[in-house]
């Protein structure tokens, strides 16, 4: 039985599927992420040939067929181009988008993540902030979107200030001495800081924290590696960012 639906989606990734039809995987707002094959794309004048690439916004129709998924048109909203002029934005881009990839399940709806994701891509396209400043905001939300709020301000045991402050993903971000225990490991007091300014800043206010190159790298490969950890996972694209 066939169903045509609509829906609102953001291309995560894409696989080469047969001759010339690719296999893409879309996070969408009705659905959660699903996959879809797009017919004939890889051929030079396909219709849908941006619409099956990474970073495209849009909305898509699909031909469902038991639970299988075939594209038939989309209206692009937005493809996220400009990210492609600027190698540093592109490699955080691409860490968004597998962040999404990860922290999500076939057919699990989560609206707040979609709007999340799509304030993260538009402020690394059109902002002036650093993109990794960008990429850390848009992981810790996510963390929290998905059940891992992550404390940078006080211990998440007892709940005291700390001046000498252990972290470990696990138990939730940051540990007093008192507190820690033989998975935390000592982290140096700048970086959290810096965590924390970040975690309670908008958006549009991340332009206002200046933090240099090389610490926003830390910061990038620091709250990455936790989000790993907790989710069960590796990010191919955080090697690109050194």
């Amino acid at each position: 039985m066939e169903n045509n639906i609509k829906i609102t989606g953001l291309v995560l990734n894409t696989k080469d599927y047969k001759e010339n039809d690719k296999i893409a995987t879309l996070f969408t707002l009705e659905r959660g992420k699903l996959s879809s094959v797009f017919r004939g794309v890889k051929k030079p004048a396909a219709k849908m040939k941006m619409a099956a690439q990474p970073f495209c916004f849009g909305e898509y129709i699909l031909i469902e067929r038991s639970n299988n998924y075939i594209t038939a048109n989309c209206t692009l909203t937005e493809s996220f181009y400009d990210l492609a002029y600027d190698v540093e934005r592109f490699f955080a881009g691409c860490v968004v988008l597998e962040i999404i990839d990860a922290a999500t399940q076939e057919g699990q709806q989560n609206e707040r993540l979609f709007v999340e994701s799509l304030k993260a891509l538009k402020e690394l396209t059109y902002g002036n902030t650093n993109p990794n400043i960008i990429a850390v905001k848009f992981i810790i939300n996510t963390l929290e979107l998905i059940g891992y709020k992550m404390s940078f301000t006080k211990c998440s045991s007892c709940q005291a200030s700390v001046s000498k402050p252990f972290f470990t993903a696990i138990r939730g971000g940051l540990l007093c001495p008192l507190c820690k225990d033989i998975d935390a490991q000592p982290v140096n007091l700048t970086l959290i800081n810096n965590l924390k300014f970040i975690d309670n800043s908008d958006y549009e206010k991340l332009s206002t924290i200046k933090i240099e190159q090389s610490a926003s790298i830390k910061l990038i490969h620091f709250i990455a590696q936790a989000f790993c950890e907790l989710v069960g996972c590796a990010l191919k694209s955080i090697n690109n960012i050194a």
